[in-house]
């Protein structure tokens, strides 16, 4: 007999109790309405509704509360992330602070005028070289022209 010859066996088998509880349960209870009045029923009914309902109370509470205690748990949980990230940011703006320190400003803009003098006397040096080529260009024309 293999696994599924040996589950549907277990099937059938259970199907037959199944039945037979259920056969059981609806005797039971053409039993109770033979042998109870409707107000009796009725009175029945209600207590188990009440205990029903007084039952889904209690566990809607603790549900309730459980909830609670998640929402409460999850908010210290973030509180506790948002502190990490500001001491993060606090030492990021403090290392950020004493690097600032670190550089002299005086001492970059020294190099940065220093830097654009440089340039200047180098774009005055070409300025005055293509100034020579162009008098020496006008030059040749005016010997050309013979003026």
């Amino acid at each position: 007999m293999n696994d599924f010859d040996e589950l549907l066996n277990g099937i059938k088998k259970g199907l037959g109790s199944l039945a037979e509880d259920m056969q059981q349960k609806y005797g039971e209870l053409v039993e109770y309405l033979d042998t109870h009045d409707s107000a009796q029923i009725k009175a029945d009914l209600r207590e188990k509704v009440e205990k029903a309902t007084e039952g889904a109370k209690e566990d809607l509470d603790k549900a309730k509360d459980e909830a609670i205690d998640k929402i409460g748990d999850r908010k210290e949980d973030i509180r506790e992330g948002l502190d990490k990230m500001k001491q993060h940011l606090d030492d990021m703006k403090q290392k950020a602070q004493e690097e600032l320190k670190d550089i002299n400003v005086d001492e970059k803009m020294a190099e940065a005028r220093q830097s654009l003098e440089e340039g200047m006397g180098k774009a005055k040096e070409m300025l005055g070289e293509g100034m020579d080529v162009v008098q020496r260009q006008f030059n040749e024309l005016k010997k050309y022209l013979n003026l």
